[in-house]
This record gives C-alpha cells, structure tokens and sequence, in this order.
C-alpha cells in the first residue's frame, strides 16, 4: 500500500476555496484508480505562499522520515517563490524514495519515465542557472 499526501495552497479570496483544493485532489486519486494509494493527509494553506510554512516542514520531516511514498501537490508554485524551491523539494523527495505528482503542471515522477524526464528538466534548470551565474560575472567585468 503506498502511503500518499498531498499539499495545495488556496486563496480564501475568490473561487479557489479549500473545498476546491480537497475536491480536486481527492478526484485526482479517484481517476487514478490506484487501490494501492492510501491518502493518509491533505495539507492545506492559506496566507502569503512561502516554502518554510508548518505544512511544508511537516512534508518535509514526513519524506525524511520515509513515513510516505508518494505527494501529490496541487501546483509546483504552491512551494515557494522560484524554481530552485521546487527542485529542491523534488531533489529531497526522490532521494528517499518519495515521489512526486503536481496535477496542475502535469508532473510526475512515478515510474522511470517520470523520473528520466524530471532529470532532463533538472538539466535544463542548472545550465539555466550557469548561464545567468556566467551573465552575472560578465556584467560586473564590463563596470
């Protein structure tokens, strides 16, 4: 049976309500179909999106802990301000054998092909980071 939480962040502005956010991850599972994911918690926050929230450290001690098998995230963004925050997330989880969905970007790391191709983006994202580094240290040459 695989343990399975998932985490979104919703606005108590507008349409995007909690209930949303729980129906929505609740009928992802559902068409899934998976009777071996045992959703065990949702984690819910509202407030200023920030990566070090109460729900963010209790996944992250849960992934540590290897007290889960797979998060399911409502969205990448929902983990902090820029993608280095998501990477990071996705770095830790698959180094403990925790992987990682995101309904909304379409993301997944189950199975070897969600894992090859989460390596290519990972790539992509570090020779991005190199180029801007590099950029960087030229602009502050030509002053």
């Amino acid at each position: 049976m695989k343990r399975v939480i998932a985490y979104g962040f919703f606005s108590d502005m507008g349409i995007n309500t909690g209930e949303n956010a729980i129906k929505n991850i609740k009928n992802f599972i559902e068409q899934t179909n998976n009777k071996e994911w045992n959703l065990q918690h949702i984690y819910l926050y509202t407030g200023k999106i920030k990566k070090d929230n109460e729900q963010i450290k209790e996944i992250n001690r849960l992934i540590e802990n290897k007290l889960v098998d797979i998060v399911i995230l409502l969205k990448f963004k929902h983990l902090g301000n820029n993608r280095k925050d998501y990477f990071s997330f996705i770095d830790k989880a698959l180094a403990n054998d925790v992987d990682v969905i995101s309904i909304g970007d379409r993301f997944t790391t189950l199975g070897e092909t969600g894992k090859i191709n989460y390596r290519i983006l990972r790539s992509f994202f570090e020779m991005e980071e190199k180029v801007k580094a590099k950029r960087k240290e030229n602009r502050g040459k030509e002053r």
